[in-house]
């Protein structure tokens, strides 16, 4: 338990040091900024959306077009894009004759490529329950102006107003994944921009229409043609929605699928989630047969050493925390959400965490069909994906959003 214990520790000390030495994005002049397209993907009627939409026709770029890819022409969200639509400039896009070889994101990011045209020099991505600070289009041109930058992404960071066990549980969860995220570079679809010129140099179009996730892929794709991925400090971006245990479970093992399908950190990811859990287990085992015995002796020193182990990962989560609120704090998010209330039960929660983040890596081995947003997909292997069935998300079935 020492030795696991130092091991995600250092984890954590590189994360902080690099989210600490992060300062507020150092912007490109105007007149270097290049043109861009942000694209959004939309599926659902997120309880977010309006404050997304809201947030990028607030953006400080100069020059940006806006492409919304809305999976069906009586989706409910439609109306509130439209709405959005006639009072900004921005492009309404409805997806037609879906693949069933892919998910429909992916199928919706290649109909997206066709309509951008070629003015776009950078194509941001965004997902409908991701609220944009101001300069996220400027941080995200600017990390890509480096020399050998392939692609950017931020980190997405649970702060939900709930104070239920899934949406914590969740969020803590989340503050470990983010360490792991930052120091294997993998990309989150919600916060992620690239030069157009990729599409067509990693033949993108080809890929996404056989891939169930466009994100995770890339960073093992961009290594191959030795350009690098940045996961941005200065792109944290909140997201204050609650979510049930059983989502939590099924939405966890979704984002651990997508890792086991297309990243080469798939089993550094297995191996953490493996020997974490089993440093909870053994402590507990080791009480139980001391007490069964009689080894008072034995049963102390299990007590004391899961008590030490529990006070180092909070330590460790605290941590965390503290560094992930402070880069958030600078694009004026509030830091309020996390009341003394929460913290006590996110520290009782630590083990119950540790145990669904383990069923949940057991079940996306067994995986080989997922639901996500009303769609079913069979998963025989990371480029052989077919869809199921297909329904329109309207009023009547709309489920948890972001799960």
């Amino acid at each position: 338990m020492l030795a696991v214990s130092i091991g995600q520790a250092i984890y954590v000390a590189l994360f902080a040091r690099a989210m600490n030495m992060a300062s507020t994005c150092e912007i490109l002049n105007e007149p270097n900024l290049p043109a861009a397209a942000i694209i959004l993907c939309v599926r659902g009627n997120d309880p977010t959306l309006q404050n997304c939409l809201t947030a990028i026709a607030n953006l400080d770029y100069p020059e940006f077009d806006l492409h919304i890819m809305v999976d069906h022409e009586s989706d409910s969200a439609m109306p509130v894009v439209r709405q959005f639509a006639d009072q900004n400039n921005a492009h309404i896009h409805v997806l037609s004759d879906p693949l069933k070889t892919c998910s429909l994101k992916c199928n919706s990011l290649i109909q997206a490529f066709d309509r951008v045209g070629s003015k776009a020099q950078i194509l941001a991505f965004l997902d409908a329950d991701t609220v944009p600070h101001p300069q996220w289009l400027k941080c995200l041109a600017s990390h890509l102006a480096v020399e050998g930058m392939g692609l950017v992404s931020g980190i997405r960071c649970f702060t939900p107003s709930a104070s239920n066990a899934g949406s914590l549980i969740r969020h803590q969860w989340n503050s470990a994944a983010t360490v792991q995220m930052f120091l294997y570079r993998i990309p989150w679809g919600g916060t992620l921009a690239m030069h157009s010129s990729l599409v067509e140099k990693l033949e993108l179009k080809t890929k996404w229409s056989r891939a169930f996730c466009e994100d995770t892929m890339m960073a093992d794709l961009l290594t191959k043609h030795n350009l690098k991925v940045c996961i941005a400090p200065s792109l944290v971006l909140p997201n204050h929605e609650s979510c049930q245990i059983a989502d939590f479970i099924n939405w966890v093992s979704r984002q651990l699928l997508t890792t086991k399908l297309y990243h080469s950190a798939w089993p550094l990811i297995i191996a953490h989630a493996t020997i974490t859990t089993f440093a909870w287990l053994a402590p507990v085992i080791t009480l139980i047969v001391a007490m069964a015995l009689g080894n008072s002796t034995s049963a102390l020193w299990s007590i004391a050493t899961l008590c030490g182990f529990q006070i180092a990962n909070w330590l460790m989560l605290v941590s965390n925390q503290s560094c992930v609120q402070n880069q958030l704090a600078k694009t004026g998010a509030s830091k309020d959400w996390l009341t003394l209330k929460k913290k006590l039960k996110l520290f009782a929660l630590m083990p119950v965490t540790q145990c669904v983040y383990f069923i949940a890596v057991v079940k996306t081995i067994s995986t080989r069909t997922v639901s996500w947003r009303k769609i079913d997909y069979q998963i025989n292997g990371p480029f052989e994906i077919e869809r199921l069935n297909y329904i329109a998300y309207s009023k009547s079935n709309e489920g948890s959003q972001s799960l």
